[in-house]
């Protein structure tokens, strides 16, 4: 199991917090015992912060591109893969993994017929 590289944020309030969501947790016996699976131990890769998405929509009703824009905290800050492990986009990302269903500079797959529709609205 890998855990971590993890971007956390809410839509309403933002990265708001001033302290280390972590920072209990990575005093805890629980994360003393993460790091006989994990060495680094759990939550060390995490973050908190704005991902900076192409266009976040604020009305629901309207698409968003949740497509990383350039300066993106999420760049480069995923998790490896192990190379044995499937991975389709490991070529599409040539530094780390990016933290994300798209990395930087990937075109968003397509859906309905012949993939005409992009997965974040609109046409390819």
């Amino acid at each position: 199991m890998r855990e971590g590289g993890n971007l956390l944020w809410g839509v309403n309030e933002g990265p708001t917090q001033k302290v280390d969501p972590f920072a209990r947790l990575r005093k805890s016996p629980l994360f003393k015992d993460s790091q006989k699976f994990y060495e680094p131990g759990w939550t060390t890769k995490d973050i908190v912060a704005d991902p900076k998405f192409v266009r976040l929509a604020d009305n629901p009703g309207k698409p968003s591109d949740l497509r990383l824009s350039p300066g993106s905290p999420a760049i480069d800050a995923g998790q490896v893969i192990q190379a044995k492990w499937p991975d389709p986009l490991r070529e599409a990302d040539e530094r780390e993994p990016d933290i994300g269903a798209v990395p930087l500079g990937t075109k968003a797959w397509g859906v309905g017929i012949d993939g005409r529709i992009s997965v974040f609205g609109g046409p390819q």
